[in-house]
C-alpha cells in the first residue's frame, strides 16, 4: 500500500488498495495449524454465562498469526525491469541492486511460502526530463510510450512476467499524494514507482522503497484480484508492530516500523513471512534464526463473548537459542471500553502456558471490540507481539 515513511531507515511504501472484496478477509487462516498445534484454552468457569443460557464463549485455537490469502495470483516468474530518468541520483547503484535482488538471500527469506520469484533484471534510462509531479496513469504511460518508441521491448526477457519499476528524481512527487512509492496494475501490466526525495531521503531510502515495492508487487500484483493481502477487516493485525490494518495490510506494510537489514551493501526492509511466524520466529523477515527469540502463540482470531462473560486463553510460549524465561506485559491498543483483559503473570516460562483472562462487561455494546497485544521482551533478543481481539457478541 502507499503510505508515508517515518525516517530514513524506517520506510513505509506500497500500493494503493482497491475496496476490499467482501468475504476475503480471513478464510482459511487456521488451516494446517489445528492438527499440529492443538488449542490450549479454557472457555471459562461457572461465570462464563453458560448456566445463564447464553452461548458459550468462542475462543479460537492458539497458534501463530498468519497473513491470509485472498486467492489472487502472485508473480512466480517475474522479470524485474527498472527504468530511471537521467537525473535520478545513483541510478547505477539502483540498477546494480536490481541485478542482486533475484538471487538475494533477502528475497528468499521474505518470499518463502508465497510462491513468488524473480528470474532476472533489465535496466533502461528514460529519455527526456522527469515531470515535477505525476500520477499512476503517467507511470503507466511512460512504460507504454517507451515500448511504442522502441526504448525498451515489451518483454525484456524471453520468459517471465515484467515487473516495471520507474525511478523519479528527488524533485519529483506524486500528484495524487506525496508518498515514497507505490505499486499497482494497469492494462494487465504490473508497475511501481519510487520517488522518496519528497521526504529528503537519499540513496538508502531509494533502496528501501524499491525493495518494499518489489516484494509487495510479487505477492499482491493485481488490483481487484488480491493475493497475499490483509483487507483491514482482519482486526488482530491492528495489534502488530506496524499496525498493519491502518497502513494497508500487504506484506511490507505489516513490518513497517522494523529496522532494515543490509545485504551486498544495499539497505533492505523487513517483510511479513508466514513461514517464519509458523516456525515460531519473528514474522518480520529476514530474521536471524540463530538469534535469541521468544514469543507467545495466541488466538488466531477474535475471542467472542456475550456481555458479562469471561474466558481464559492459554498463550503458548515459543522460544529459541536456549531462552527459557522472559518478561511479558499487556497493552491496550484499540477500543476497549466494553472489554477487559488481565495477564496472570509478568514472566513467561517455556512449557507453561501464560493465562490471559478476557471479559466482556455486562454493559457491553454488541459488536464492540477491544484490541490488546501481549509484548514479549527477551533480554538481548527481539521484542515480539501477540495480538488478541475481544469482540462482544
Amino acid at each position: 500500500m502507499r503510505f508515508l515513511p517515518v525516517c530514513l531507515l524506517f520506510v513505509a511504501c506500497g500500493a494503493q488498495p482497491p475496496t476490499p472484496d467482501a468475504g476475503a478477509a480471513d478464510g482459511g487462516r487456521d488451516a494446517g495449524h489445528d492438527a499440529g498445534h492443538p488449542p490450549l484454552l479454557d472457555a471459562g468457569g461457572p461465570d462464563a454465562g453458560v448456566d445463564a443460557g447464553l452461548p458459550p464463549p468462542e475462543v479460537p485455537a492458539a497458534g501463530p498469526l498468519l497473513l491470509p490469502t485472498a486467492g489472487g495470483p502472485v508473480l512466480s516468474d517475474a522479470w524485474l525491469v527498472t527504468l530511471a530518468y537521467a537525473d535520478v541520483p545513483d541510478a547505477d547503484v539502483l540498477a546494480a541492486m536490481g541485478e542482486m535482488l533475484p538471487d538475494s538471500g533477502w528475497l528468499a527469506a521474505v518470499g518463502e511460502g508465497y510462491g513468488v520469484g524473480l528470474r532476472g533484471h533489465s535496466h533502461f534510462t528514460i529519455p527526456g526530463t522527469a515531470p515535477l509531479t505525476f500520477q499512476d496513469s503517467d507511470v503507466a504511460g511512460v512504460v507504454a510510450d517507451g515500448i511504442d518508441a522502441g526504448w525498451w521491448p515489451p518483454n525484456p526477457a524471453d520468459a517471465g512476467t515484467p515487473l516495471w519499476v520507474v525511478f523519479y528524481p528527488p524533485d519529483s512527487g506524486s500528484g495524487t499524494a506525496r508518498f515514497s512509492g507505490e505499486h499497482f496494475s494497469s492494462a494487465q501490466r504490473v508497475l511501481a514507482w519510487v520517488a522518496p526525495g519528497t521526504y529528503g531521503g537519499g540513496l538508502q531510502q531509494y533502496e528501501l522503497t524499491f525493495a518494499h515495492e518489489v516484494i509487495e508487487a510479487l505477492t499482491d500484483p493485481y488490483a481487484g484480484h488480491r493475493a497475499w493481502y490483509e483487507t483491514g477487516f482482519d482486526t488482530p493485525f491492528n495489534a502488530l508492530p506496524g499496525n498493519g490494518a491502518s497502513n494497508g495490510g500487504e506484506v511490507g506494510d505489516l513490518c513497517t516500523y522494523q529496522p532494515p537489514v543490509n545485504e551486498g551493501g544495499f539497505w533492505l526492509p523487513l517483510s511479513w513471512s508466514n513461514a517464519s511466524a509458523d516456525a515460531g520466529y519473528s514474522p518480520c523477515a529476514p530474521t536471524d534464526h540463530g538469534a535469541r527469540f521468544a514469543t507467545l502463540w495466541g488466538p488466531t482470531g477474535a475471542v467472542v463473548l456475550s456481555p458479562g462473560q469471561s474466558a481464559q486463553v492459554a498463550l503458548q510460549p515459543i522460544a529459541h537459542s536456549g531462552v527459557t524465561q522472559w518478561d511479558v506485559s499487556l497493552e491496550l491498543v484499540g477500543w476497549g471500553e466494553f472489554t477487559d483483559a488481565t495477564l496472570a503473570s509478568s514472566r513467561a516460562t517455556v512449557g507453561t502456558p501464560v493465562m490471559l483472562t478476557v471479559a466482556a462487561l455486562g454493559i457491553g455494546s454488541s459488536g464492540s471490540s477491544g484490541f490488546y497485544r501481549v509484548v514479549s521482551r527477551e533480554d538481548g533478543g527481539f521484542t515480539s507481539y501477540t495480538a488478541v481481539q475481544v469482540r462482544v457478541r
